[in-house]
């Protein structure tokens, strides 16, 4: 998980001044040329290569709102390879150790009949990295539609806050180096980090009631 989570961070640089140095030609590419582009970013993405949010940034710098066909199905393609490779990388090991400690397997079997609510809060939330759900939430036995479809409609305002940040950028390096540089670019993360973070904490909240009632009634 440690490698996943900082390889987009040591990677970012690589493929930042990969944009930079080949700007014109980026900028020379129609939209339909941005397609097999997009699906190697879904492999990337998936590989903790690329962030999201800077796939996005870029496809919205170079192609504007016409990124939307192509950004959107790369990221479903990266979530259910990220779920596959979730689900390898784990092997069952977490439900497993889990099951040694009852009230901690109380409380994962309580949280993932939320699934739904889990999973569009963590999509949404910009602090829990994309290759960190991939790895979390697949070994909690998240069912794999749900991970999708749940997960596609927690992203979709990141992804088109983040195509519209990249759409406003006059300087591709000005916004690379400070994406954010004024209150209400700030506001809009701000917010999804809250009400996702809100969202979370309520749903870990009430699963803790549930296994502490279920575990209380099993011993009574």
């Amino acid at each position: 998980m440690a490698i996943f989570m900082l390889m987009p961070i040591l990677c970012s640089s690589m493929v930042i001044s990969l944009l930079i140095e080949k700007e014109h030609f980026f900028q020379s590419l129609s939209g339909n040329q941005w397609l097999p582009i997009c699906l190697i970013s879904s492999i990337t993405m998936t590989l903790a290569i690329t962030p999201t949010t800077l796939i996005a940034i870029a496809c919205g710098y170079f192609i504007g709102w016409a990124a939307i066909p192509y950004v959107l199905p790369a990221y479903l393609i990266a979530s259910a390879m990220g779920y596959g490779l979730g689900r390898v990388l784990d092997g069952g090991r977490i439900m497993k150790s889990l099951k040694q400690y009852p009230k901690a397997n109380a409380f994962s079997q309580s949280l993932c009949r939320s699934q739904w609510q889990l999973m569009v809060m963590a999509r949404l939330s910009p602090v829990l990295p994309f290759s960190f759900v991939n790895l979390l939430l697949p070994s909690l036995n998240i069912r794999f539609s749900v991970f999708l479809f749940a997960g596609f409609i927690g992203m979709l305002p990141r992804t088109l806050f983040s195509i519209w940040l990249g759409l406003q950028a006059r300087d591709l390096l000005q916004l690379l180096q400070t994406p954010n540089q004024d209150w209400g670019t700030l506001s809009v993360p701000a917010i999804l980090a809250i009400i996702s973070t809100a969202g979370i904490i309520h749903l870990i909240q009430k699963s803790i009631s549930k296994a502490v009632m279920g575990i209380t009634g099993n011993s009574g």
